[in-house]
């Protein structure tokens, strides 16, 4: 039983956190696409401890788009439009 007079020491952690993984599986890796179309950049975000928040997709520094909160699991997807 603690008094008025006894020191208490709390110490909280967080637990570690890992990090969420991505795998694009649309068009496949090498892939040839024709030029002035639209084609579908697909990729399946997941979490093992946490949520996905949202996925956004790049070329290079240049941000194409983005999901926002996709559902856990599913695949999410772009239409990135080709040009010549």
């Amino acid at each position: 039983m603690l008094t008025g007079t006894d020191d208490l020491i709390v110490t909280v952690t967080n637990p570690p956190s890992n990090p969420p993984a991505v795998a694009i599986y649309s068009p496949a890796n090498n892939a040839t696409l024709p030029s002035a179309t639209y084609f579908e950049i697909a990729a399946r975000a997941t979490d093992a401890d946490g949520a996905i928040a949202r996925v956004e997709f790049f070329q290079g520094a240049t941000k194409l788009g983005e999901q926002t909160a996709p559902a856990a699991g599913d695949p999410t997807t772009y239409f990135w439009p080709m040009t010549n």
